[in-house]
Formats: C-alpha cells, structure tokens, sequence
C-alpha cells in the first residue's frame, strides 16, 4: 500500500526550517533566531535590541517578516493542506542500481509495528572507502529497478566512490525468511534491506494566491517552498517511528532534525547524490504524482513548484554525498542501464560531465 498523508499547516509550523525562509530573504541564519520567540512581544523587543546597532534594522524587519509570515499561515490553515504520500519497498542492491519489489509494499499490520533490535553491517571498508559486495542475481517476482551513479573523485577515506546503492545489501545477505522479501517493510525487516520512496508538495491552487499583491505572493511562495520541505520532514520522522518503525522510540526537537541527528537519510531528486532529475519519471510510476495533482514538465521538474521527492533510507550508515564529476565510461554504463536515447543523457546530466 502507498500511503498518502494530509498536514494542516499549523501542524507543519514546527517543522520549517526558518534558516532556509529568511535565506531566501537574503537575511544571514542568525535572524532566523526571532522563530523561536515569536509568540512573546517583550522577548521579540529584547532580541532586537540585543541584535546591536549594525544588525537592527535587519532584526526589526525580520521580526516583521515573522510575524507576516505566521499570519499568513495562520488566515490559510483553514483551507489549504501540504500531501505526501510514499511508499516502503523490500529492496537490494545490483552494483549500483537498486532493485525494489512495488508488489509487496503493503502497510504493516499495528501488531507488527514493534522495535526491531540491531543491525548487522553489510559494507566491507577498503582503502577507497565504502563498497558494495557485488551479487549478481535473479529474482522470482516482479522488479523495479533504480540506477545510481557512483562518486569518481576521492574526497578523504570516508567519503569515496560512494553510491546511494551502497547503503542497501546486495540480495543474498539476508537470508529470505517470512519478514524479507515478501513481507511488508516494517519493524522486522532487517537494516538495508528496504527502500522509501516519497513526494510531498503544497495545494496546487496556493502558489496562485494574491496575484495582485506582490509582497504577500513572494511571502507565500517562499512559505510554500518551505512547507513542502517541512512536511518532507515531519513525514520521515513519521515513518521513523511509525510506519516503519526501525526507531519507535526516537524523541528529537526541530533543531536535532535539521542537524539529521536520527538514523537513515533522506536525499532529494536532484540533490548532489541524486544528480539525474529524470528520476523523477521513476518515482511517479512508483507513486503515481498525478493523484497528488502533481504535474511533470518534461525535463522532470514538478508542477506546483514547492514540491519535493526522493528516497529514504534506514542504515545507520547512510550519508549525504556529492557524486561530482563523472567520466564517459560511467555516463555511458549508466545512460545504457537508464535506457536513454542519444541526446538525453546529456539533457539531465550536463551539471556532471
């Protein structure tokens, strides 16, 4: 089963990350400081002065923003709504593609949503860094592959030739039992041996809001941008602790979860572990966006634009990475596993060649 979740935006609010909001408003990080205050007038007013001569004006009118900002969401939680749906697949790893198995991602049953103990390893670490244990094999059901590309530039011992598909075992660690492969990914499947696959975006009728008054469009659309990403996060700890529920028990502030002090990772399409925008393509066969309302272009970028997609992984070992660039040989292994045609590899792959 897919699961598809609705966030008011009150419930979201927690979950921007308001670096991001007032970066947008070329204001530097340590403005986004007055979110945390914002309910209290006198302790607004300190901060400000606090701030200094150099930096008041900015305070006064990030302060400004603030305020606008939680007023405007706040006239709008009534009726408009940010979607994300995703889905949890029994997966491997083939070099660097990644194998999943669309048949058997049903939802876990509420007795089977129990802490699962421990997590065996399933890298070797070599002087190059992270490798997969390469398995060639078949499969019985019916799969659904993600290619990968692999780093090429070595950038220290713990950041080299990495591959997202290094963060799944290959097929073969696990032995098949009645939690793997067939059953749904839940508390009892083993650690990398599952993939997320996730999308979230804003009511498509909200980026249209306001169009006669400038100030307030600009505001919604970076408020937009933000609630995707916020409702991207309150989603992944969802499925942390509940839906997949690999760690039930975690407790951790808003802070904690912009640092990404939990376990697992959440890279985005078109992120630089994820270079490919066509992606994209892969994804909507898995989750259908269309029932989300959401449009593809097609150079893969998502129509309403405050949207976002990716995967999600459980290993403890799991990193953000950049696969800079790449080589001919490998571009031409991937475009041959990606299935393109003459010309569009370099379309969704110029930023790595």
């Amino acid at each position: 089963m897919i699961h598809t979740l609705s966030y008011q935006l009150g419930d979201l609010i927690p979950y921007v990350n308001w670096i991001y909001f007032f970066h947008a408003w070329g204001m530097p990080p340590r403005f986004a400081q007055v979110a945390d205050i914002h309910d209290c007038v006198a302790c607004r007013r300190e901060w400000i002065a606090k701030m200094g001569e150099a930096d008041y004006a900015q305070a006064v009118e990030a302060d400004r923003l603030m305020q606008e900002a939680l007023g405007l969401l706040r006239g709008l939680d009534a009726g408009w709504r940010v979607k994300a749906r995703f889905g949890l697949f029994p997966a491997w790893s083939e070099g660097e593609d990644i194998v999943l198995l669309p048949g058997v991602a049903q939802a876990p049953s509420e007795e089977n949503l129990s802490r699962q103990e421990g997590a065996e390893s399933f890298t070797e670490k070599t002087e190059s860094g992270i490798c997969p244990k390469m398995v060639p094999t078949g499969t019985e059901a019916a799969e659904f592959r993600l290619p990968f590309l692999r780093q090429q530039l070595v950038r220290g011992r713990q950041d080299a030739c990495l591959c997202l598909a290094d963060f799944i075992a290959p097929k073969g660690h696990f032995p098949v039992s009645a939690t793997w492969p067939s059953f749904p990914v839940g508390p009892e499947t083993p650690r990398g041996a599952a993939l997320g696959v996730f999308v979230t975006a804003v009511d498509r009728g909200m980026e249209q809001l306001y169009p006669d008054d400038d100030f307030r469009r600009m505001l919604l659309q970076t408020l937009c941008d933000r609630l995707a990403e916020a409702a991207a996060e309150k989603m992944h700890e969802e499925v942390r602790r509940r839906y997949w529920g690999y760690v039930p028990d975690e407790h951790l502030t808003p802070q904690e979860l912009f640092q990404e002090k939990y376990e697992g990772r959440r890279p985005a399409i078109g992120y630089p572990s994820i270079p490919d925008q066509s992606m994209i393509f892969l994804i909507d066969r898995l989750l259908g966006l269309a029932d989300l309302d959401i449009d593809l272009t097609e150079n893969g970028m998502m129509i309403p634009h405050a949207a976002v997609s990716g995967l999600m992984f459980d290993h403890p070992a799991a990193r953000h990475f950049s696969i800079g660039r790449i080589g001919r040989e490998q571009f031409n292994d991937y475009a041959l596993r990606r299935k393109w045609t003459a010309g569009e590899g370099e379309r969704y792959l110029a930023a790595v060649l």
